[in-house]
């Protein structure tokens, strides 16, 4: 038993292997005639998979039959292989002084385009100064999806919002070829996948199940990858893909400036900046008032203490100064009187 399972796994590995090296040497050859050399190769088994003699070649008849279908569906000579699969992707950029009144113009320029909107995202820009308070230039991202046949409709409309188009384009990509070659894929593997269920069906030992289903989920793997694949690429055909971008500016930026437009541009810019970092200091110093109050209270305390320590010490130096000034007196007065007593001693003692 354990020498006929692996007869039978190593012609499965072999039929496999001989399907593969097949379909690389016929590289003149379509996918679809490919695929069906390593179905051939993978389905004429020994009688060890259970499978009867007979049965592979029917089923290389009805294969025959079957990949006719595939190779029409590789050349084009169907309807949907023929189409035009074109994927659309655009960006617009759009400034504006009044950002609220314009934000709402694009929402209805939106759904008037049958937008999807996938995701949006608004944040705080640079400060600038207006009406005597500090300001955020802000800024608004949208990335929508707009059905294709109103993608250059929308471009148009674009033009009628208040603000001012800063950045505009659009581009397309062919995406048919890619298209047509995994649709042929698709098939070739849906012919596998039916012929495997079939060799399931008819196959007898646990060892020939096991080796089909491996195969067969491999296939349907693949299946599902490619599938995918061309889903997503149905629904770019279908709805283009555009980055919209709406920013709030205080003045519209004009291309070219003359030299005295510069001049009073680089003016004004300088006088609101400087109003700017002036109302900045101020807030900054209003924050920092308390900490000042308490340095202001440490640096008192501390002159006094100092003064205080400084005082004393002097007393006391003063103190010892006059201490040692009379303990000098004093014992100048001792031996001057010492003094005094040895002469008197000498003049009494020749009288004797």
């Amino acid at each position: 038993m354990k020498k006929r399972t692996w007869i039978s796994a190593v012609a499965v590995v072999m039929a496999f292997v001989l399907a593969g090296c097949s379909s690389g040497k016929q590289n003149s050859g379509s996918p679809a005639q490919a695929s069906r050399q390593e179905m051939k190769s993978s389905y004429n088994m020994d009688a060890g998979m259970g499978v009867p003699v007979g049965a592979a070649e029917e089923y290389e008849a009805a294969y025959d039959a079957d990949a006719e279908d595939v190779y029409v569906a590789e050349t084009g000579a169907s309807d949907t292989a023929s189409d035009k699969k074109i994927v659309w992707t655009g960006y617009l950029r759009v400034e504006s002084t009044e950002y609220d009144k314009t934000m709402q113009e694009m929402l209805d320029l939106f759904a008037r385009s049958q937008a999807i909107i996938e995701s949006s995202e608004e944040y705080d820009g640079s400060d600038w100064y207006y009406g005597g308070n500090a300001r955020k230039n802000r800024t608004m991202n949208w990335q929508v999806r707009i059905p294709s046949a109103n993608f250059q409709h929308f471009f148009e409309d674009a033009g009628s919002l208040s603000g001012q188009i800063r950045s505009r384009s659009t581009s397309s990509s062919d995406r048919t070829k890619q298209y047509n070659d995994t649709a042929v894929q698709i098939e070739s593997l849906t012919i596998q996948q039916e012929n495997l269920l079939a060799m399931m069906e008819k196959a007898t030992e646990i060892e020939d199940m096991l080796a089909i289903e491996e195969r067969l989920t491999e296939v349907r793997t693949q299946l599902r990858i490619l599938s995918n694949s061309n889903s997503q690429i149905d629904y770019d055909v279908q709805y283009s893909s555009v980055s919209v971008q709406l920013s709030e500016v205080q003045i519209y930026e004009k291309t070219e400036l003359t030299y005295g437009q510069r001049l009073a541009q680089a003016a004004g810019n300088s006088l609101v900046e400087f109003i700017e970092a002036l109302g900045d200091f101020l807030v900054s110093l209003i924050y920092a008032v308390p900490y000042l109050v308490v340095l202001a209270i440490t640096a008192f305390l501390g002159r006094k203490i100092w003064k205080s320590r400084k005082a004393r010490k002097q007393d006391g130096q003063e103190k010892a100064k006059r201490f040692w000034r009379k303990w000098g007196t004093q014992k100048a007065g001792i031996e001057e009187n010492t003094e005094n007593k040895e002469e008197n001693m000498k003049t009494e003692e020749p009288k004797k």
